[in-house]
């Protein structure tokens, strides 16, 4: 074989990065070339980079002012609004205690006028009187209860003692009936006792049996002693019920400590 057909082979090395290295060369290139020509063109149109930076540190400054603006009206709202209930809680507790004095002094003026009408004279009459009287539905049908206050005239310096009697008066069917206090209480008795120096509040209640149409509510106080007066009164029962629906003030405060200390203890008939 002749040599001179054999070319002679040429060793080259092997580099792969190379080729990568320039096409990334060429881009960034490229990419400064491009924003080189951005910024110039930019420029030509009037844009001051440096203005530009200037405004944007302006505007972060300002927006962090606005921030810290806001912060400051949040606590100063919160600090209105914990003031707002503060004062708001003492109005309504101030409220409530304007309505529990005119309350309170109403009830005293209720007070003040009873206790006048005990005190005071009444046309010179000396005995037991009926100072009020009232009835006050007991919750279920046909049950009531009654409020009696009895008086005497301050003048008069013994103990006012008697029995009070009870008395309704009615019809059954369409037969008249008169049922007794024994028949009407709860709990039984025939009449209640009474022993005071100048007034005494009874209580008590009274069951209407099924089918009993009341009319008429009779009242007797007997007085002990040599004279033994005597006092009735009368009322119809549709004035005593109607008093009651309206929640009347004309009835006699309930005592509680107030009442006769002469008086012992009065067993309701319930």
């Amino acid at each position: 074989m002749s040599r001179r057909g054999v070319e002679p082979l040429a060793i080259r090395p092997h580099r792969p990065w190379l080729r990568g290295a320039a096409l990334t060369g060429a881009l960034a290139l490229a990419a400064a070339v491009a924003w080189a020509a951005f910024d110039y063109g930019r420029a030509r149109a009037g844009y001051d980079r440096r203005a530009a930076e200037a405004e944007r540190l302006t505007l972060q400054a300002e927006v962090e002012r606005l921030r810290r603006e806001r912060d400051e009206l949040a606590a100063r709202l919160a600090r209105l609004e914990r003031t707002r209930q503060v004062d708001r809680a003492a109005h309504e507790r101030l409220q409530a205690l304007v309505d529990g004095l005119q309350a309170e002094n109403g009830r005293l003026r209720e007070e003040l006028a009873f206790y006048e009408r005990v005190v005071g004279p009444r046309e010179g009459r000396r005995g037991v009187r009926v100072q009020s009287f009232a009835l006050e539905p007991g919750g279920t049908p046909g049950l009531w209860r009654y409020k009696l206050v009895l008086s005497q005239s301050p003048r008069r310096r013994r103990l006012a003692r008697g029995v009070v009697h009870l008395a309704v008066e009615g019809s059954r069917g369409d037969e008249p009936a008169r049922l007794a206090l024994d028949a009407l209480a709860t709990g039984g008795g025939g009449a209640v006792p009474f022993r005071f120096r100048y007034f005494q509040y009874l209580e008590g209640t009274l069951r209407l049996p099924e089918g009993f149409v009341p009319q008429r509510l009779i009242l007797r106080i007997r007085s002990a002693g040599a004279k033994g007066e005597s006092v009735e009164r009368t009322w119809r029962w549709s004035e005593l019920t109607e008093e009651a629906s309206h929640a009347v003030g004309r009835q006699a405060p309930a005592l509680g400590p107030d009442r006769d200390a002469d008086r012992p203890e009065h067993g309701d008939p319930r």
